[in-house]
């Protein structure tokens, strides 16, 4: 038997819980936004964070960019997402939606993303299942930073 899941929303609570955890006290990811397309939304507040500014560019069909910082040069890319190195600071600089997140997902809970064993199949379905159950309290770093990486990567690089 073969499925087929479809993401159909992620609010944006779940996308700050993503973005916040992966990156607070992370190595692997750092994220930008550009300012001046941040303040055309609707809706901005001043008192946002920068995860709620990332997010709110996410829910307004804009894209924002998800900093490699392990990247050590400029062929150092991943995946299929559109890249850019930043020279000054040393960092690959890779293009996200909101779609990309969604597939990224759906590639998780299919099991179709490329993953290193049998093993992490299983263990990145736990983390989605974690991500998703505001109350169990179980999402961590470890298991953002791996999901993340699925998103923005196609597979777990870092480990």
């Amino acid at each position: 038997m073969k499925t087929k899941t479809i993401v159909t929303e992620i609010t944006h609570e779940d996308l700050v819980n993503l973005l916040s955890t992966a990156m607070y006290g992370g190595n692997i990811f750092g994220a930008a936004y550009d300012m001046t397309i941040y303040l055309t939304l609707p809706d901005i507040d001043n008192d946002d964070c920068g995860e709620d500014k990332l997010t709110r560019m996410l829910l307004n069909g804009k894209a924002i960019n998800i900093c490699d910082l392990n990247a050590e040069e400029e062929d150092d890319t991943y995946g299929n997402l559109p890249t850019r190195w930043n020279e000054d600071e040393e960092v690959m600089y890779y293009t996200v939606n909101l779609d990309n997140i969604k597939r990224g997902v759906e590639a998780v809970l299919d099991g179709t993303f490329a993953a290193n064993d049998e093993h992490e199949y299983v263990w990145l379905r736990k983390c989605v299942a974690d991500w998703t159950d505001e109350d169990s309290g179980e999402f961590d770093i470890c298991e953002a930073e791996a999901l993340l990486q699925v998103i923005v990567f196609g597979s777990v690089i870092y480990g």
